[in-house]
């Protein structure tokens, strides 16, 4: 067993993994070996992007499309930057409304907490109606019981 003691067996080792894993994946001794193909062969019909098979007419539509999205974008900033200056003009002229009319804000503020009172009253009466309909239907139903 002196061949396990020679010191060239890790790299003896290492050449007979990687030929047998580039054999095992598909790969030819030339690959292995390092020789390069030929720069005149036509550039693949597809390519690997993260994982998926893409052929260059895909990516050709993806950019494309890409590119229509990109345009798109600068136009809505158009239109975004037209609606922010539109709803500053409305709120200057809202808070010069309120200005103008500021004793009538605390009238609305009133008669606003005067219909909540009345909402408030409201919700209560019709709770205390339901309460009571349910104690009428409840002694209707005992006193059938008592005329039977």
């Amino acid at each position: 067993m002196r061949w396990l003691e020679s010191p060239d067996l890790s790299a003896v080792l290492i050449a007979f993994f990687a030929m047998l894993g580039t054999v095992m994946g598909g790969g030819t001794i030339t690959q292995l070996l390092g020789r390069k193909k030929a720069a005149t062969e036509k550039p693949p019909e597809f390519a690997e992007v993260k994982g998926a098979i893409v052929s260059s007419k895909d990516i050709d539509r993806m950019v494309l499309s890409l590119d229509a999205f990109t345009a798109a974008a600068i136009g809505m900033t158009h239109s975004i930057n037209t609606d922010v200056e539109a709803k500053k003009a409305l709120t200057k002229s809202l808070t010069a409304l309120i200005e103008a009319h500021g004793g009538n804000l605390d009238t609305i503020r009133a008669n606003t907490a005067a219909a909540n009172a009345v909402a408030t009253e409201a919700h209560d009466l019709r709770a205390s109606i339901d309460d009571l309909s349910k104690e009428l239907e409840f002694q209707s139903r005992m006193k059938g019981r008592r005329d039977e």
